[in-house]
């Protein structure tokens, strides 16, 4: 009997997801189709002569790709349209894997194990796979953010360097968009293609700290515009700043290894009353049963489970310094 139901189970899903990729297929071929009666409207309004098609041409080399609406509904840790496309298809596709597969399990799970209606336990399996996503999608945007932050002073030392050998600020990018690695390195090479494509530097350099969402990287954009507008050494500007994002930096690191040991105790006192009630009832699963159809049992729970959150908040406000 199980069986059959983990195998209807499994068949009704795989339909859904053939279902969900011919929707997908279809509403991308409808946008590419909308897109390319736009383009020929376009073009019969008004002729373009050379310049002017190579300039369209560059703009659709540069342009990045829109994310769906419902896309960017989804995806609250990243605003914006350029870090929207920075999780790229990717991201679509593994999301729509997680859910998929973690509907299922918590569905074959809960039907298995307590008799729950499949469909009650796919819209549970759907509240749980929205919150691992949304844990995992957080965690990878704030470690590429991380990354950027940590390879900021070896790109402006980098931007020195060329400099002074007399390169322009243009080809200083393109070097460490060619020579540093992801994920700095893409946003400088997006930056370097919008700059050869011709848009304005300073107004490049901004998109790119907004993305980047980076302090130092809007220092560096402020002495660019300075420095185009009244003049001065650019170089020396930049090796200062430099110097105070390495500063910081060093500073930043040293803070996180004096609070590192705290920041695990923390973890364990919070997380310890939980793993210790687990193996309890693991060991005994009838230690609560003289107390469980008590009136109090249930306001208790509540009362302890309300105790260890704000006991996980309060630990996490403590180690926490900016």
């Amino acid at each position: 009997m199980v069986l059959s139901h983990i195998l209807s189970l499994m068949l009704g899903f795989g339909l859904l997801l053939l279902t969900a990729a011919a929707g997908m297929a279809l509403s991308e071929n409808y946008r590419k189709l909308q897109r390319a009666v736009i383009r020929r409207f376009s073009g019969s309004v008004e002729t373009a002569g050379p310049e002017d098609r190579d300039r369209a041409a560059g703009q659709q080399a540069l342009r990045r790709e829109d994310p769906p609406r419902w896309w960017a509904r989804v995806i609250k840790v990243a605003p914006g349209r350029d870090n929207l496309a920075a999780f790229g298809t990717e991201m679509r596709r593994i999301t729509l894997v997680l859910v998929l597969s973690v509907t299922t399990l918590v569905a074959i799970l809960a039907n298995a194990a307590t008799g729950t209606n499949l469909l009650l336990g796919a819209l549970a399996g759907l509240l749980v796979s929205a919150v691992i996503w949304r844990f995992w999608a957080g965690l990878r945007f704030r470690r590429r953010l991380a990354a950027i932050d940590d390879a900021v002073p070896e790109a402006l030392d980098m931007i020195v360097r060329s400099l002074r050998v007399g390169l322009p600020v243009a080809s200083a990018i393109q070097s460490v968009g060619q020579e540093l690695t992801a994920p700095l390195s893409d946003e400088f090479a997006e930056t370097s293609r919008r700059i050869s494509y011709g848009q304005d530097p300073v107004r490049a350099l901004r998109d790119m700290a907004e993305r980047c969402q980076n302090q130092n990287l809007r220092f560096f954009a402020a002495a660019v515009s300075i420095q185009s507008a009244s003049g001065g050494n650019l170089a020396e500007v930049i090796e200062r700043l430099c110097a105070i994002a390495r500063g910081r930096q060093q500073m930043r690191r040293k803070v996180r290894s004096i609070t590192a040991e705290a920041k695990w105790s923390g973890r364990f006192l919070s997380f310890f009353p939980l793993l210790a009630t687990t193996m309890l009832l693991a060991i005994n699963p009838g230690y609560f049963e003289e107390i469980s159809d008590k009136p109090f049992f249930l306001p208790m729970l509540a009362v302890v489970g309300g105790l260890l959150t704000l006991n996980i908040l309060f630990m996490r406000w403590l180690v926490k310094i900016e």
